[in-house]
């Protein structure tokens, strides 16, 4: 059945969330570090593709943009 939206439902209100740059160094150095446990292994390449592209951000100055799902 098709989702349907609600007549009284609250528009979604948008806010920025800025990194600053020992922000950003600091979730770099976290993907660098949970690609190699164990734990992080499994999902590696993944984890090496979303550090690339803060990388690429962060040098070129780009703008990261979160995308959520509900």
């Amino acid at each position: 059945m098709p989702k349907t939206l609600k007549a009284a439902q609250k528009p979604v209100e948008r806010t920025e969330e800025y990194l600053a740059p020992d922000e950003l160094e600091l979730v770099l150095e976290a993907l660098t570090w949970f690609r190699r446990d164990p734990s992080g292994r499994a999902h590696a390449g993944r984890l090496t593709w979303t550090r690339e592209k803060f990388v690429r951000a962060k040098l070129q100055g780009h703008i990261i943009v979160p995308l959520a799902r509900d």
